[in-house]
């Protein structure tokens, strides 16, 4: 990660910690190195909730599952499943 991108990941998480959405049993830390790409399926469950959370806190949805919405399930599908992210790809792709 460049040394803006890591003072952004840094500034973000400290921000997010200090509000209790983002207070779970499994809390917020920093990683000192950005995520490459061949291993975002080793992203915890947990972290791809709090990820959720955070895109519907900036754009104001008020839940990532509610009615035909379930960002959570889907985030977490695309980044741990190879075949369903393919599959996704190629519907967003035609």
């Amino acid at each position: 990660m460049d040394n803006e991108s890591q003072k952004r990941h840094e500034a973000l998480v400290k921000l997010l910690s200090s509000y209790s959405q983002y207070q779970g049993s499994e809390k917020l830390r920093i990683k000192k190195k950005s995520i490459p790409h061949h291993l975002v399926s080793d992203i915890p469950d947990h972290e791809i909730v709090y990820g959720v959370i955070a895109f519907c806190d900036f754009l104001n949805i008020h839940s990532g599952s509610a009615g035909d919405v379930n960002l959570y399930e889907l985030l977490k599908s695309y980044l741990k499943n190879g075949e369903k992210k393919k599959k996704i790809n190629e519907i967003i792709s035609r």
